[in-house]
């Protein structure tokens, strides 16, 4: 078990990332993630760098959005928790594990509203070794529909395994910064920098907002939190659009 976090990417240039926001996210984690006289950790980049532009993982989360319920979606984790379905409360912000009947019946609906919305979340983990005698990894996350490109890029820290959240807070914390400095450190073309917004903010709320134990259901709870926040920039600049249209 582990403590967690999500740095959700802003691109400098607004809107949704491009294979170019990919490539700078992969060059600062090869920054960070850099082991001395060991090659191990560049060749693990430069293979994403090469899945970028290729189709999905297999370790995808699955997202479904029901048509009946607007504020309810269906969460699956196959590499985390591959027999467990949590439904996310988009508003409420709350995760829960279905019941098995209601899972289910989720599940059949999945296919009716398949061409509605159907989210893929792929993944790659970088472990970054030892840290304050324990480990800590960097998991980058694209968010697409499939076949299209990323809707979001995100990378989740995590440490473990979990002694205290006391304890969780300053490393994650450490390892956010780090990242931070490495991505809004590199102005695109035009001089403009990239913003990372920690998810779930604020840090003084992180221990009542953890779990007793960071689990699946953390995880779910977090990817929600992810897509809440997407979804939002989208309306925001769907409405900016319209405003400046009609202008």
């Amino acid at each position: 078990m582990g403590a967690k976090c999500l740095l959700l990417y802003h691109p400098p240039h607004g809107g949704t990332p491009t294979t170019a926001d990919a490539e700078r996210v992969v060059a600062a984690l090869q920054r960070v993630c850099a082991v001395h006289h060991s090659r191990q950790p560049e060749r693990q980049l430069e293979a994403r760098c090469s899945q970028l532009s290729q189709a999905p993982a297999r370790d995808m989360t699955t997202v479904t959005h029901p048509r009946s319920l607007a504020d309810l979606w269906l969460l699956q984790l196959p590499r985390d928790a591959p027999d467990r379905v949590f439904l996310c409360n988009l508003k409420a912000r709350q995760v829960v594990e279905a019941d098995a009947s209601i899972a289910t019946a989720l599940l059949d609906k999945r296919l009716e509203y398949r061409t509605k919305a159907n989210l893929l979340l792929a993944s790659r983990t970088w472990q970054l070794g030892d840290r304050r005698g324990s480990d800590a990894s960097v998991k980058l996350l694209q968010l697409q529909v499939h076949g299209q490109a990323p809707l979001a890029i995100a990378l989740e820290v995590a440490y473990h395994p979990l002694g205290s959240c006391s304890v969780a807070e300053p490393v994650l914390r450490e390892l956010a910064g780090t990242l931070m400095s490495a991505l809004e450190g590199t102005p695109d073309a035009g001089r403009r920098v990239v913003r990372l917004e920690v998810l779930p903010p604020p840090w003084d709320d992180y221990a009542a907002w953890l779990p007793p134990e960071a689990s699946a259901t953390h995880s779910a709870a977090l990817y929600a939190s992810m897509v809440v926040a997407v979804l939002r920039e989208r309306s925001q600049s769907a409405i900016a659009a319209r405003k400046a249209a009609g202008q």
